[in-house]
């Protein structure tokens, strides 16, 4: 099951976005992408993906402040055994065969 806490912020629940837990990240779900934090990247992502305008931005951009999200840049990968992330897309990745590193390098 996924977790994700209340925003208390309409608009927020009404553009598809969510704050996973416990990354405490933001998740737009028809996408299934982790988004910046940045207000301008939040707010270009909905108008130029999904044609939703906000008007008013300094207002939601003070909002989304007070919401203190992760930078998707600073999110570390779950520990083995943990519940599936359902809410982003699943990229096959690489894992070392000597090793517990997931990465190619």
């Amino acid at each position: 099951m996924q977790q994700s806490r209340e925003t208390s912020l309409p608009w927020f629940e009404r553009a598809g976005l969510v704050v996973v837990l416990p990354e405490n990240a933001l998740v737009c779900l028809p996408c299934k992408l982790a988004l910046l934090t940045k207000s301008a990247s939040i707010f270009r992502h909905l108008r130029e993906t999904h044609g939703i305008e906000l008007p008013h931005h300094s207002l939601y951009a003070s909002q989304l402040d007070r919401l203190n999200l992760t930078d998707v840049s600073k999110v570390q990968p779950r520990p083995d055994g943990s519940l599936e992330l359902t809410a982003v897309e699943k990229v096959r990745g690489y894992a070392c065969l000597h090793c517990r590193h997931r990465t190619s390098s």
